[in-house]
């Protein structure tokens, strides 16, 4: 397994908003906050991967984008994102939202810089629970 680092970016919708989004079911249209985007250093995850997580949110879909939410407050979203990072074992997850994502992809040019800067970004919660245990320069250089 991989020293994983999630990334979590989040945004605030309203319902005019959320109208743009095709969906079936009007409840879907609460206000809120909602995962934009979700990613490890490695790879977009999927909602299949993280359903027993999120069960309990509706996810709001369009061609482009899932949106995963609502969530009444940023704490709500904090605890499902830190739930996903120890489902997957991750060493840890930065939740960073919409704005400062958009910001940071307009000032990094490579893609591993960018992936860099947001891990450096954020809230970021660290799996207390992970498998991963850092290294010894790990532990002294982070």
């Amino acid at each position: 397994m991989r020293n994983e680092k999630l990334i979590c970016i989040f945004n605030f919708f309203d319902k005019s908003r959320l109208r743009k989004f095709d969906h079936k079911n009007d409840e879907i249209n609460s206000p809120g906050f909602y995962i934009v985007h979700l990613f490890s250093e490695y790879e977009m995850i999927q909602l299949k991967q993280i359903e027993n997580v999120i069960s309990t949110k509706q996810v709001v879909t369009n061609s482009d984008i899932n949106l995963i939410g609502p969530f009444d407050s940023l704490d709500e979203l904090n605890k499902t994102s830190y739930q996903i990072c120890e489902q997957r074992n991750a060493i840890s997850v930065n939740v960073i939202s919409l704005e400062s994502f958009n910001s940071s992809v307009i000032n990094v040019i490579k893609r591993t810089d960018l992936i860099e800067h947001l891990c450096q970004m954020g809230e970021v919660f660290k799996n207390v629970n992970s498998d991963l245990k850092q290294g010894i320069f790990d532990k002294f250089f982070n």
